[in-house]
Formats: C-alpha cells, sequence, structure tokens
C-alpha cells in the first residue's frame, strides 16, 4: 500500500470537477457528497466519501459503485443522524486505493433496497464524474518517538518531524506540571501532531490530536493547546465508566489549568465579565444543558472562569476533588448542580449567583472587551472559512479516519493539507493579520480586515468566480502571495510597509523558514536589493 502525501510544488490542482458543481437531480432526494483527501485526489490515494441528506434514509445503506452501475458496490455504509447539524451522514474512509487509476472515472451513490421493497427515488443511482490526477505527491510515512511520559506520531516531511525534539521537552514540562496538579497514576499519553488545522487547533479522540504547522491562521499559542488536550488526556483516567463531568466542567478544568483558552495567562475574570458587557454570557444551567452548541469560544470563556471562580472560592483540591467524582443525572446542568451540592453544600444557582456578584464588581479592561469581541467574530469566521474551503477541518464534520489505523495501514493522505490554492493562501494570511494587529491593539486595522474577510467569504458563498477580487484589501495581498509562489517560496506571513513588504516564507522542500524584504514598483513585487528568487 502506498504512502502519500506532500506536494512537491506550492500549488493546488484543483479536483475537477468539484463536488458543489456535480449534478442534482430535482427529483431525487438531495445527496451532499465530499471527497477526501479533499481538493485533488491523486494516484495513490485512499479515496474516501463523506455523504449527507436531509431525507431519512429509513435504515437504507448508502452503496457505491465504480464505473458501471450494475457492478458490485466497492462500499457501502449505514447512515446515522448528525445531532449538530441535524442531517443523516454516511462516512466511507479508504473505499478505494487509486494507485495507477489516474484519469477520469465515474462513481455511482444511491440507497440500498431491501429485496422485499419496491424500487423508489433513492434506489436511482446518482452518477458523479471525477477525475484521479497523475501522482504528484513526495512519500510522507509515519514516525514514531517516545519519551518518558507519551508516545509521539507525526508524519515525515512535515513540520513536527523538524521541531520533534523541541515538541518532545515541551510535552515533558506540560505533562510534569499537570502531574503535579491533578495527580493520579501517571498515564502514558499519545499524541498525534499533524500538519492541517482540525478545529480550533486540537481534540482528543483515542488520541491527543494538534495541529502542528508553520501558517497558524487561528493566532493561538500552541503550547496552550496542547495543554488544554494533555489535561483531557490525563482525565481520562480518572474516568473509566460512563460517568464523567458534564462538559462544562470537563472544558472548564482544561482552560482553568491552562491559565486560558488559546492564550496564557489570560485573565478570564475580566473576559467572564466582557461576556456579560457585550451580551454573550449565558446562564449556567442553559450552558451546562447545550455546551457545544453555544458560541464555541464564549462557552470555553465562561466555563474556564467559572471553574476559576470555584478553585478561588474553595480550593484548587476541593475543585479537583469534586472534578473526579461525576454523578448521573438526567441532564448536564441537573448533574452540575449535585456535584456543587455534594462538594460545597451550594446549589448551582447559588453559585452562581456569588459568582455574576463579584463579576459585576469589575471594570474590565476595554482592550480585554474588545479581544473577546473580535476573538468571537475572528473564530466564527474561521469555521465558516473551513466550512467553504476545507470542510473537512469544520469541527463539526471532521474528516479524521483512525489515526492508528492509519499507521498500520501506512495511509497519510487525508492528515495533510489540501494542496494550497493562491486564494486559500490569502486568506490565512489574512486571518493571521487581523489576529497580529488586534493582539497589537490595532482595532481599526483588525476590523478592516475582518470585513475583508468576510466579504470574500460570502462571495465564496455565492459562487463569484474570483471571491478575492471583491476586496482590494485581499487583492494586496494575492499579489504578493502569488510573486513569492512564483519564486518557488510558500509565505507564511505579510506585514506591509507602506510599497515595502517583510514576508516569513519557507521553502516547500526543507520546511526551512526566512524572513525577506520585498518592494513594489511599476512590475510588481520583487525581492528587495535585487535578491533572486
Amino acid at each position: 500500500m502506498s504512502a502519500a502525501t506532500l506536494l512537491a510544488a506550492p500549488y493546488r490542482p484543483a479536483l475537477v470537477p468539484l463536488p458543489s458543481d456535480w449534478p442534482v437531480w430535482p427529483e431525487l432526494p438531495r445527496l451532499e457528497i465530499s471527497i477526501f483527501p479533499f481538493g485533488a485526489v491523486f494516484s495513490g490515494d485512499r479515496l474516501g466519501l463523506d455523504v449527507r441528506t436531509e431525507f431519512d434514509p429509513g435504515g437504507r445503506a448508502l452503496q457505491v459503485r465504480l464505473d458501471k452501475p450494475g457492478s458490485l458496490p466497492i462500499a457501502e455504509a449505514d447512515f446515522f443522524l448528525d445531532g449538530n447539524e441535524g442531517d443523516w451522514e454516511a462516512r466511507l474512509p479508504w473505499v478505494w486505493d487509486t494507485s495507477g487509476q489516474a484519469g477520469w472515472h465515474t462513481l455511482f451513490v444511491n440507497l440500498a433496497v431491501p429485496s422485499a421493497a419496491a424500487n423508489g427515488v433513492g434506489s436511482i443511482p446518482r452518477q458523479y464524474p471525477l477525475r484521479i490526477l497523475p501522482a504528484a505527491r513526495r512519500s510522507a510515512g509515519w514516525r514514531q518517538a517516545t519519551s518518558a511520559c507519551c508516545d509521539y506520531y507525526y508524519l515525515s516531511g512535515t513540520e513536527s518531524e523538524r521541531d520533534i525534539a523541541g515538541l518532545i521537552a515541551q510535552t515533558e514540562q506540560i505533562y510534569e506540571n499537570l502531574n503535579a496538579r491533578m495527580g493520579g497514576a501517571s498515564p502514558k499519553l499519545a499524541i498525534v501532531f499533524l500538519p492541517r488545522l482540525y478545529g480550533q487547533g486540537g481534540l482528543v479522540l483515542q488520541e491527543g490530536i494538534l495541529s502542528y504547522m508553520d501558517r497558524n491562521i487561528t493566532g493561538t499559542d500552541f503550547l496552550v493547546v496542547l495543554e488544554h488536550e494533555m489535561t483531557h488526556l490525563f482525565s481520562a483516567v480518572f474516568f473509566q465508566t460512563d460517568a464523567r463531568p458534564p462538559l462544562i466542567l470537563q472544558e472548564g478544568w482544561a482552560v482553568y489549568l491552562t491559565g486560558g483558552h488559546y492564550h496564557s495567562p489570560e485573565p478570564l475574570q475580566e473576559r467572564a465579565a466582557a461576556l456579560i458587557q457585550t451580551g454573550n454570557f449565558a446562564p449556567l444551567p442553559d450552558l451546562a444543558d447545550s455546551f457545544y452548541s453555544a458560541q464555541h469560544e464564549a462557552a470555553y470563556i465562561e466555563a474556564g472562569a467559572f471553574v476559576e471562580f470555584l478553585a478561588g472560592r474553595f480550593g484548587h483540591e476541593r475543585v479537583l476533588a469534586m472534578y473526579r467524582d461525576p454523578i448521573r443525572a438526567d441532564s448536564p446542568g441537573a448533574a452540575l448542580d449535585s456535584m456543587l451540592r455534594r462538594h460545597f453544600h451550594l446549589t448551582l444557582a447559588e453559585c452562581e449567583a456569588a459568582w455574576l456578584e463579584s463579576l459585576r464588581l469589575l471594570a474590565p479592561d476595554p482592550d480585554q472587551v474588545r479581544d473577546v469581541e473580535f476573538t468571537l467574530q475572528m473564530f466564527d469566521m474561521l469555521r465558516s472559512y473551513q466550512q467553504l474551503y476545507d470542510p473537512g477541518g469544520f469541527m463539526f464534520d471532521l474528516w479524521l479516519p483512525d489515526t492508528s489505523r492509519a499507521r498500520a495501514d501506512r495511509i497519510s493522505a487525508d492528515y495533510l493539507p489540501s494542496p494550497a490554492a493562491t486564494e486559500s493562501i490569502t486568506l490565512e494570511i489574512l486571518f493571521q493579520a487581523a489576529r497580529k494587529a488586534a493582539g497589537e491593539g490595532e482595532w481599526s486595522r483588525s476590523r478592516e480586515m475582518l470585513e475583508a474577510i468576510g466579504r470574500i467569504l460570502e462571495a465564496k458563498q455565492r459562487r463569484v468566480p474570483d471571491p478575492i477580487a471583491v476586496s482590494p484589501l485581499a487583492e494586496k495581498y494575492r499579489r504578493l502571495v502569488t510573486a513569492i509562489l512564483r519564486c518557488g517560496f510558500e509565505p507564511l506571513s505579510i506585514a506591509f510597509r507602506g510599497e515595502r513588504a517583510v514576508a516569513e516564507i519557507r521553502e516547500p522542500t526543507s520546511l526551512e523558514k526566512e524572513v525577506q524584504d520585498w518592494d513594489n514598483g511599476n512590475g510588481g513585487w520583487v525581492r528587495a536589493g535585487g535578491a533572486r528568487c
């Protein structure tokens, strides 16, 4: 089985046609299909499909056939109801090894019909043309490293391989700090470093999944995200049964212990007060009962600040004891209330009232209020970007097949970034620039950039042929991005200084980074001082 997949050059050959361009039959239930690896499928990749529909499949499975509608299915999967999106979904990872299959093919997709049932519209196969591009990736294999605390998995030729020694040292230090603050069995952790953005940058399945890439469009502190996810891995040792604390406590504990959500230290009480001031604070019972339905950043700030309040009032050790003693209840809010009663002899309503009283005495720094507003708006836009440009990275629709099986079968293409287009690179650098401007207190500049991003995303949603063109600011960034790509480099960040610019770039093969000066003349952007590409 061949291992895929880093692009040898920083351009994006498109999947032709895109799934959004595939035919729709008005008389048939709509099936929304995404092909993975997303962006382009090269000969040698293992093709997978994610299929969604609003139509209730009635227990019928999804079937996929290749090139001949009467052939045996190459894959079949049952639908499940996605509680986040409300759609029916079927997932089929790695259904077809495309080695030696470059060229045009046709997928036939339909709902299976029980033998006793009459054929209905759901059984009519939909035809989807698909082009497999000639092999254009250099091999990326799985690598493993081990330290006293952890097993690490990463891909060759990526940022994590380049930086693995430093990552191990930093992870060991975080582990020691967590072990001191959480106690317990000192578990051995499994951590996977991947070079693409999943969700907001980290999550825990059976293993800790950490996004580690040079062009980090979230603007978050990687070590804070790493510690947050390691806190969850530590916590799993405490909860060997199905009884776990409600999500508001699980996530709140991780934010509190880390000292912030995306950065540390963060003044969590001030930021919670800013949520109240901006109308983004949710009553704790409501937040507990629908944690993942709330605005993501507001929910995590509020949860972390509440746990920090409890630790300040009752002490770290007593809150840890409560955290490690979950109670089953009819709802997450009821479980939280019962846990507070058992350990502090106070109801959730009483704890919330005391906390709100303390928050109302705070006068949050105006920059904290602005930063909270900016953070909520930027990450909402970032998730829209993922849905439009990289749907497998969106938090509620992650395409993240079993990494342990991927290692065993030497599959890597699904975990590498989509071949990068000028359009997506430009947007990602705009996100970075907006976060940098906000961090420097340049609020009008950060708002200008978010407005540009918003216009581009709206144009993309409307399927405007060239979304970047709707924003003069984005067009300015794109011209320099294009010039850098023509020189054979990959842009990581750009800062304009009048008619000059400072760009951090990297060489696509070696991943060596460099800071370059660029000048804007009559002929467009060129390296400053006559430097060659």
